[in-house]
């Protein structure tokens, strides 16, 4: 983006005048063509008393700011805490530009194109939420019920990656009518990875059962190696009824190192905001730097205000609003002078949230940090919103902002199989194989990488070292695979 020419976006400056950046705040939002004519100043008084203080500090000089002098560096704390703060005060803003837009566009398509669309976004909101457990206001999504898996005894997932020497829970899903009232169950896995428990009873009166379909009991297993690069299998065995066994297998496809994490000073909780959904364990994480707080030092965590329900979870699993946690080996990152504590938490319905303080005492000096938990209710459950038919300046077939998928009329091929003109555009998705297939594979490969995007943010998705860019195949792939057929069919169906 050329931000000499720029005419829009919102001008951060000091409280003496001074501009340090021209942004939307929110990077979904940059290239959002809906804000064209969208122009504002934030002024942030003290702005540049903070940045000398990063400037100066002895410990650990940095600066906010992008070495280039192109604004902030987003990857920075005090940087990301800010544009995060304006975001957050300026999104329904942007949305209602957008509304408008996108009700002028809606006008130019005719109904039948309309329903296409918005079907085939149904489907991709579907699959982006199943994997990124990531809502917005769009169409499809929080709403559609996981479906019944299809075999009586399996895995939830059926396979993973796996970082060395850190443990991931899984669910084993067994069918209650394949079992008598108690039946075992068997683990075991290949060489090299471990399975807990190896043995595990299910009892029809006292299994817990699967929430999203409760004909299935769910029995956690824990799998954990440390080999890199190892493959293999855990296969649990099930006592049917009729005293035969029926398997089910967790593939693992891979084992990664643990990726090197900038230790924060002290301690801080990465990201600062935790998202979830009511009714379920959801998971706020904090960071210690062993350099400054060793191992054996307690940790509490408190919630100092909250609205609704909204509690953690202690060591006893139960729900309270503080507990202690006292930092030993189990907490280290393999490798790396940090320690990682998971702070589990729930609420009991949307719109509920919460502030929680981490506080621990090193040599008489009390080091905190403070972080959120929140229970944010979608407004229809999507994260795609529209498609339109327009230029670009990007020389690409597509460009995905603020939920909206634009297919660039300046590609050649998409002038070749759309049309010229926004009409022509209209007719031939509607009527044209061609046209529905290239729309199709565009949408895929905007919600691929979008998905990509999210999950790398957030941490579930890692690349091995020297082999990123097939990793990024393999991820892009796996998306298009699950959702290529539905998209399509959505958009050529014939109807009535």
């Amino acid at each position: 983006m050329d931000r000499d020419a720029r005419e829009n976006g919102m001008l951060i400056v000091d409280d003496l005048d001074a501009a340090y950046d021209l942004t939307f705040a929110d990077p979904d939002y940059e290239k959002a063509d809906f804000l064209s004519r969208v122009y504002g100043i934030v002024r942030v008084n003290g702005l540049r008393s903070v940045l000398e203080a990063y400037l100066n500090n002895a410990d650990a000089p940095s600066s906010p700011l992008r070495t280039d002098r192109e604004g902030f560096n987003r990857d920075h704390e005090f940087a990301q805490a800010l544009l995060d703060f304006i975001s957050n005060h300026l999104r329904p803003v942007y949305e209602k530009e957008r509304q408008i837009a996108q009700e002028k566009e809606r006008s130019k398509l005719s109904s039948e194109t309309r329903k296409r669309i918005d079907e085939a976004l149904k489907h991709l909101n579907k699959y982006f939420h199943r994997i990124t457990e990531l809502t917005g206001p769009g169409t499809g999504g929080a709403s559609d019920p996981i479906p019944e898996p299809a075999s009586p005894v399996i895995f939830f997932p059926q396979h993973t990656k796996l970082v060395a020497g850190q443990t991931r829970a899984f669910l084993l899903l067994i069918r209650e009518d394949v079992i008598a009232k108690r039946a075992e169950v068997i683990a075991t896995a290949s060489e090299g990875i471990s399975v807990q428990p190896e043995t595990e009873i299910v009892d029809k009166r006292n299994t817990a059962r699967w929430t999203p379909h409760r004909e299935f009991f769910a029995v956690r297993f824990s799998v954990t190696c440390s080999i890199l690069g190892q493959k293999g299998t855990v296969i649990a065995a099930v006592e049917r009824k009729d005293g035969d066994l029926i398997e089910a297998t967790l593939r693992v496809e891979d084992v990664l190192a643990e990726p090197v994490v900038d230790p924060p000073e002290a301690l801080e909780f990465r990201p600062p905001s935790s998202t979830g959904r009511p009714g379920r364990r959801n998971n706020l994480v904090l960071l210690a730097n062993s350099a400054t707080i060793p191992a054996g030092h307690y940790v509490r965590f408190e919630i100092t205000k909250r609205t609704g329900d909204i509690l953690l979870f202690g060591p006893e699993n139960n729900r309270t609003e503080r507990f202690d946690v006292k930092l030993d080996p189990q907490h280290q990152i393999k490798g790396q002078s940090l320690f990682r504590v998971l702070v589990p938490w729930s609420g009991t319905s949307w719109n509920q949230h919460a502030r929680v303080v981490a506080t621990v005492k090193v040599g008489g000096e009390k080091l905190s940090a403070e972080g959120t938990i929140r229970l944010d209710e979608p407004q229809d459950g999507g994260f795609f919103k529209d498609v339109k038919y327009a230029e670009i300046d990007p020389k690409a077939p597509s460009q995905f902002a603020a939920g909206v998928i634009t297919v660039n009329i300046n590609d050649s091929l998409n002038r070749h199989i759309f049309g010229r003109s926004k009409e022509e555009f209209d007719e031939r998705i509607s009527s044209q194989v061609e046209a529905q297939q290239r729309l199709a594979a565009l949408l895929l490969e905007e919600a691929s990488f979008r998905a990509l995007q999210q999950r790398f943010i957030d941490g579930k998705v890692l690349f091995p070292e020297r082999r990123e860019i097939a990793a990024v195949h393999e991820e892009i792939d796996e998306y298009k695979f699950e959702s290529a057929l539905d998209v399509y069919r959505a958009l050529s169906r014939s109807r009535s």
